[in-house]
């Protein structure tokens, strides 16, 4: 089964303050995922990236055709040095992300909760 996997581009404040940008990312595996993320890192504009996966199978958001919902967890982070596991041993908190995703692979953020 194809893992699905968003990354969210967080910009330094310098850039553009408090903005965090999402993308689909065309991945099959986490590996794939973190080179085709790598794209997004300007050092200069962007302050981190989180590489997300999709929990489980998403569904249909019932009046939005076309719409998709599913939760994604945090995996990995990279802070412009290298990636790292988003877990406690490196300093990082996970996070949950529920995402809606349309046909033409834009992603929306819709809430987000500390992962257990």
């Amino acid at each position: 089964m194809k893992k699905s996997y968003i990354v969210a581009i967080d910009y330094r404040a310098t850039y553009k303050p408090m903005t965090t940008d999402y993308k689909v990312l065309e991945a099959d595996n986490l590996l794939d995922a973190m080179s085709e993320a790598e794209s997004y890192l300007d050092t200069e504009k962007v302050y981190l990236l989180n590489i997300m996966q999709a929990d489980k199978a998403g569904h249909k958001v019932k009046g939005l055709p076309g719409i998709r919902e599913n939760t994604y967890i945090e995996q990995i982070t990279n802070r412009g040095n290298g990636w790292h596991r988003t877990d406690a041993a490196h300093s990082e908190t996970a996070w949950s992300h529920t995402m809606w995703v349309d046909e033409s692979k834009n992603a929306q953020h819709i809430d987000s909760n500390e992962v257990a």
